[in-house]
């Protein structure tokens, strides 16, 4: 019975990369315009945990998905008292524990892109997905870094209107350092961030020319065979 409720769930989820990505493109879009006190922040929150266990459900067993989803949930809770009680102590593992949560479900459709033996549109934006997971983890790092050495970034005023808390401006600087688009409005104020910054660039231009490279020549191949088929 567990094995068809788990199999049911696959069936479920395989095949909608798109709403993960779109998910997540929405939770990033609504993010800086939420207070940092609002119960939206909660919702977002809640948004976000329910779509990284739909990374799990597309290809792992219950077991797995559900201890992930138990350190999402303390994850959530450890970030959650810091707002309620003021105590920043709670923040920096939180943080942490998404970081990993995050990490997993990158490694999780990651997988699911590299076992693609032709490309869809699925696996397009599957691997959109592991892009912006990507650029999720590195931001939860940062914000651990900065809760536990606050002012290892320059950041912009984070109190009155028109600014962003520091949680959403660090987002902002993880998706800009990974695109390398680099505006300067934030930078990192130690040798630690700096390097860290500089790891992400890395790994975000690494990841766009290898995983482009294998979606073309998985192409290409399969053109190939297609033709070869047709010619006999």
């Amino acid at each position: 019975m567990g094995h068809d409720r788990s199999a049911s769930s696959k069936r479920v989820f395989r095949g909608h990369y798109g709403y993960v990505l779109g998910s997540l493109l929405v939770i990033l879009g609504l993010f800086p315009f939420i207070a940092e006190d609002s119960w939206m922040k909660w919702t977002i929150d809640l948004a976000f945990v329910l779509v990284i266990l739909a990374c799990f459900l597309v290809s792992l067993g219950r077991h797995f998905w559900r201890f992930v989803l138990i350190l999402a949930i303390v994850g959530q809770l450890l970030t959650a008292g810091a707002r309620l009680v003021g105590a920043d102590f709670f923040q920096s593992p939180g943080q942490v524990l998404r970081a990993v949560v995050l990490l997993a479900a990158m490694v999780v459709v990651l997988r699911d892109v590299m076992r693609a033996r032709r490309v869809t549109m699925d696996t397009v934006l599957a691997a959109a997905s592991v892009y912006l997971l990507m650029a999720l983890v590195w931001s939860s790092i940062y914000i651990a870094v900065e809760v536990f050495q606050p002012g290892s970034f320059a950041l912009g005023p984070t109190a009155g209107p028109g600014t962003m808390s520091t949680q959403s401006q660090l987002v902002y600087f993880s998706i800009i350092t990974m695109t390398t688009v680099g505006y300067g409005d934030i930078t990192p104020a130690t040798p630690q961030t700096s390097m860290l910054a500089a790891l992400e660039g890395l790994i975000g231009q690494l990841f766009i020319a290898i995983i482009l490279s294998r979606l073309v020549a998985l192409e290409i191949t399969n053109r190939g065979k297609q033709s070869g088929q047709e010619d006999s």
